[in-house]
């Protein structure tokens, strides 16, 4: 987000950036991870895992995809194992690519994840969007998809649903046809009656005294 900005590193240097950002009175929180992803600590595992992506069938994505590393969309480059490997060990400009995704027009932001986590920097980012987890551990996975899609809904987007309750099985009808008739009676203008013949009042409001 623009006003927050994550550490990644030896522990030591990361302790020390720590205790002086926490002495000028900044908010510092330690995360918990395994490694210390988006760093040069990841270069040994950079060749590794650019072997393993090597063996994968990949294509360019149909949709706009911004990548967090360079800020900007991604096309035919996303393909290649380098490509996955500057993303392993590369600094993460995350608030570059929402405002990119903004500029082109993009107002609704759904976060697939196990936890919803960047929504609240990605909202911070843009205040004008919307954004909604689409999961949560705590949580139905179907109840906190039709809570997103709901939000989603009222935020003015129109996502398609057509396949949401396929699923669900569905309540028998009676087996008869509907008719679809109309059964209700239309009210019918008094006799006599002729907008011209309408009196018409002037209400005047007078102080009391």
């Amino acid at each position: 987000a623009p006003d927050e900005v994550v550490i990644s590193g030896e522990r030591l240097a990361v302790q020390k950036a720590k205790e002086r950002f926490a002495s000028r009175g900044s908010k510092v929180k330690e995360l918990t991870v395994s490694h210390a992803f988006h760093s040069p600590l990841m270069e040994p595992a950079v060749a590794p895992f650019q072997e393993v992506v090597a063996g994968l069938t990949l294509r360019v994505p149909e949709l706009p995809l911004y990548s967090a590393v360079t800020g900007k969309p991604v096309g035919k480059e996303i393909t290649t194992p380098e490509f996955w490997g500057t993303h392993l060990r590369g600094t993460v400009r995350f608030a570059d690519a929402v405002r990119r995704a903004v500029a082109d027009g993009l107002e609704h932001f759904v976060e697939c994840g196990p936890r919803p986590i960047l929504s609240s920097a990605g909202s911070r980012t843009a205040p004008t969007t919307s954004w909604v987890g689409a999961l949560h551990p705590d949580r139905s996975d179907r109840e906190r998809l039709l809570e997103a899609l709901g939000t989603l809904w009222l935020g003015g987007a129109r996502p398609a649903t057509r396949g949401l309750h396929r699923h669900v099985p569905r309540a028998p009808l009676a087996p008869y046809p509907f008719q679809r008739e109309r059964h209700w009676v239309d009210p019918l203008p008094p006799r006599g009656f002729s907008r011209a013949r309408i009196p018409l009042y002037r209400i005047d409001w007078v102080a009391a005294e």
